[in-house]
């Protein structure tokens, strides 16, 4: 199955021959109310907004958001419905997401069509240094995107900022992440419906334990073998 695969890129400049991926800190506000701090590079902020709200549960789907105004160093959200009044600073290493749904979703995939996944979002990796990926594939659809960025929060984020405002059927998706994989990770995965997700680096027991509750299937790919550490009957072979 071939992929149609858009790249969210990060930013890079260059000094003294160095490349460096660009970071900034943008205040997040939803109806005038502080939500947040995120860290991110400073493109496609937009969809790493929305990916944030919705994936953490401040707001509770993409259409309670009516806008997104950017400002300097500001994001204002005009938002409909109930907003949770929380307040949390996000960064790679710091990151609390309330546990999302329960993920119900009866979809089955062919082991050998998430090694083409595997291999596609890998050939990807090489040509960036100093961010982290995040891949996710709609298989209804076909179409995919890999947004890179200094977060491995903010990758995930973007993705599904990306994904939610461009109609991915996320219930029918496989997420892919170059970054360890956390329990705030997998809560954020579970609660927009995603059944699978495949980790590269590590996987914390934090995110093993968020697999299981929130019925995610947690694959751990390393030294080219797949490892699938929950919910195994979404693969077959």
């Amino acid at each position: 199955m071939g992929f149609s695969v858009f790249e969210v890129l990060a930013e890079f400049r260059v000094e003294d021959g160095i490349v460096m991926p660009v970071d900034g800190v943008y205040s997040v506000y939803v109806n005038g109310s502080y939500v947040s701090s995120l860290v991110m590079s400073p493109c496609y902020v937009s969809e790493a907004v929305i990916g944030f709200l919705v994936g953490s549960g401040v707001v509770g789907s993409l259409s309670d958001i009516i806008g997104v105004s950017i400002g300097d160093g500001n994001v204002d959200v005009s938002c409909k419905g109930p907003v949770r009044p929380v307040r949390l600073y996000v960064d790679d290493c710091v990151g609390f997401i309330e546990s999302g749904g329960f993920v119900k979703s009866r979809v089955r995939v062919d082991r050998g069509l998430v090694e083409g996944v595997v291999s596609d979002f890998m050939s990807r990796l090489d040509r960036f240094h100093g961010v982290q990926a995040t891949g996710l594939y709609d298989l209804s659809s076909n179409n995919a995107v890999i947004a890179f960025d200094v977060s491995r929060f903010m990758s995930i984020a973007k993705a599904l900022g990306y994904a939610l405002t461009r109609g991915f059927s996320l219930d029918k998706s496989i997420a892919v992440a170059s970054g360890r994989v956390s329990g705030d990770l997998v809560s954020m995965i579970a609660r927009l419906g995603i059944p699978i997700l495949v980790g590269f680096k590590s996987i914390l027991y934090s995110g093993f334990k968020y697999s299981i509750l929130l019925g995610v299937t947690l694959i751990l790919y390393r030294g080219g073998e797949l490892r699938i550490l929950s919910y195994p009957e979404r693969i077959s072979t």
